[in-house]
């Protein structure tokens, strides 16, 4: 094998290698069955000093960091790791507070909180090694999304629903709130137990409508749905109007509605 295709498999070999620095065994554990699952050999260390040591030496496509690690500081260890490695780098942390702004300014590429939703981070770590970048945020209204989009959103687990910039409600076949994410409850004003497992005509019967029930009958009988309805809903004593998304998340079969508020007509 000549000089080139050696270049191509140790390159190929680096982007499929992680560098994990994790001082919680547990964490630590369950992340490494989490990336190995997914094909990615693991390089893991509980030290942070050990973590420079390795990221030095390079050879990984993503470093993935808990920002307080034994021996550093983990946004120490981002500065650092940044400036001996060009994998990119996914920070994460039980901190309150604004260590995401800080961790992104220190050089990370993504941020997750923890405790993490698996489901959150294999889209991130996907998405970061495919193209050495996070996920492009999500566009804050629902008529924007794409059917990629749609597919990323049907696989989120709770935490990572409650991160969306619109609301997101799952339905399940009796028409019962399944899942009510915290932008929704946030503008409803509503907390979960007052929805969760209520049948959604209870909690919004300005969309028994024919338009709405018929588009959800026959996107539950063919399996697939993708269309946009306008709903003008109260909203604490006012009204405004929203654009409702619906789809049926084809290998699952479940009734998701995205609910974003229209932007403002433009003026004459």
């Amino acid at each position: 094998m000549g000089p080139t295709s050696d270049a191509t498999t140790e390159a190929s070999a680096g982007r499929s290698r992680v560098l994990l620095v994790e001082d919680d065994a547990g964490i630590a554990e369950v992340l490494r069955a989490l990336l190995e699952a997914r094909g990615l050999a693991v390089d893991a260390t509980p030290s942070g000093l050990d973590g420079l040591v390795r990221a030095a030496r390079g050879g990984h496509g993503l470093a993935l960091l808990d920002i307080d690690v034994q021996d550093l500081s983990g946004l120490g260890v981002t500065r650092a790791v940044g400036d001996f490695s060009r994998a990119p780098l996914v920070v994460m942390s039980g901190r309150e507070g604004a260590w995401r702004r800080e961790a992104l300014d220190a050089g990370a590429t993504a941020c997750l909180p923890k405790p993490f939703d698996p489901a959150a981070l294999e889209v991130v770590i996907d998405a970061t090694l495919a193209s050495g970048q996070p996920p492009a945020p999500w566009p804050g209204d629902v008529r924007a999304l794409s059917a990629d989009d749609l597919e990323r959103l049907a696989r989120l687990g709770t935490e990572a629903l409650d991160t969306l910039p619109f609301g997101a409600i799952r339905l399940d076949r009796d028409g019962r709130v399944a899942s009510f994410n915290a932008y929704e409850r946030r503008l409803a004003g509503l907390e979960p137990q007052a929805v969760v497992g209520r049948r959604f005509s209870e909690v919004a019967p300005c969309t028994q409508v024919q338009a709405f029930v018929e588009a959800v009958e026959q996107g539950r009988a063919a399996g697939k749905l993708d269309r946009v309805l306008r709903f003008v809903f109260p909203r604490r004593g006012a009204t405004c109007v929203v654009s409702v998304r619906l789809y049926v998340d084809p290998p699952s079969g479940q009734l998701w509605l995205f609910i974003a508020q229209r932007p403002p007509a433009p003026g004459p």
